[in-house]
């Protein structure tokens, strides 16, 4: 992997109420968020309880 690629990792079992901003905050004290990306249900416009958050590469 290159040196300054960024790294995403998969988080489980999520609460359906969480935000991406609270995701992003909770994870920065790992590292710099580049971006976090909570999956949803397209029929129920719910969340699926799990989301990816990309970390800017180092």
């Amino acid at each position: 992997m290159p040196p300054n690629a960024a790294r995403t990792i998969f988080v489980a079992n999520i609460p359906y109420d969480v935000s991406e901003e609270q995701l992003a905050n909770v994870f920065s004290e790992a590292g710099p968020v580049a971006s976090v990306e909570i999956k949803f249900d397209p029929q129920t416009g719910r969340s699926k309880g799990y989301a990816f958050v990309q970390f800017y590469g180092a």
